[in-house]
Formats: structure tokens, sequence, C-alpha cells
């Protein structure tokens, strides 16, 4: 499992910053596997995926903020302690898969918003 971490605006005054587990070996057969249903199906543009949930975590806690929240991309996460907040409950997680990109999809508990990450899937594990 690879911990990646990602942060993003849910609206104009509250951020959240996530962390989760991904495994990648595991996720890259998957996307495989979609891909290759979208290209036989031309009537399909997009295949969801399970996912981890993932925990929220304090913003304050991690370097380059304003970085991580403006790319939309999971990065790895090079750490292994981090401490959980509760302040959005950030859950639902899953993975949309198309024919160019792959992105990380939670949401809040209580809002109708979601957040989407950019996953690298030529990252090496």
């Amino acid at each position: 499992m690879t911990v990646f971490i990602g942060a993003d605006w849910l609206d104009d005054f509250f951020q959240a910053t996530i962390v989760v587990d991904i495994n990648m070996r595991q996720l890259r057969e998957q996307v495989k596997t979609a891909r290759k249903f979208i290209e036989e199906n031309p009537e399909v543009s997009m295949v969801e995926l399970n996912a981890s949930d993932p925990v929220e975590v304090d913003g304050e806690l991690f370097e380059d903020m304003e970085d991580l929240a403006e790319n939309g991309c999971l990065i790895p996460y090079p750490h292994s302690a981090y401490e959980e907040k509760t302040e959005h409950y950030m859950r639902y997680g899953r993975v949309n898969v198309s024919t160019h990109s792959v992105y990380y999809i939670c949401s809040p508990k209580n809002w109708d918003v979601d957040l989407s990450f950019y996953v690298d899937m030529e990252e090496e594990e």
C-alpha cells in the first residue's frame, strides 16, 4: 500500500486535506481492465471503482500546502504518522477511470460536493 496526500477546497472558505492508502499494483490492474472494457464498449466513457475511504488530516502539518491544493493531485506521503481530524468526515472513496485519466474522488459527510484528485498512474510504487 502506498500512502498519498492531497488537499482541495470544499467551497470558497473551507479546505480539506486527506491521506489515503492505495494499493497501486491492484489499482493498475483494475485500470487496465476498466480501460479495456471502455474500449470494447464505445457507449461507456467512464468506469467507477471502489476505493479506500480517506482520512482527513490537519493541513497545517504539511509543508507547501498551497502547492498541494493548487495541483489537484494525490502525491506520495513519505511519513507514516499523521493525526486524524474529523471536521468534515471525509468518506465515500472511489476511483473514476476514463481512457486518459484516473481520479480519486471522495466526499464530506454532510456536504453536496466531491473532492477530486488526479492519480498519476506512471508513478513507481
